[in-house]
């Protein structure tokens, strides 16, 4: 249920903000530029962790 409604609140969300950017309200498309910057962090946390499992074999 819940990854139900957090799949809706997520798709709604991008086309209200894809609509009010397209409309000329808005100058970012917000729910985009945050998704972004999230995927930018994942590879950063693998990295970490990755390196965190290296350095405790030794």
């Amino acid at each position: 249920m819940f990854i139900a409604f957090a799949t809706f609140y997520l798709v709604s969300t991008i086309v209200n903000d894809v609509g009010n950017y397209i409309n000329g309200l808005v100058p970012v498309i917000n729910s985009l530029l945050g998704l972004a910057v999230t995927a930018l962090g994942i590879p950063v946390y693998y990295y970490y962790k990755r390196k965190k499992l290296l350095a405790s074999k030794f």
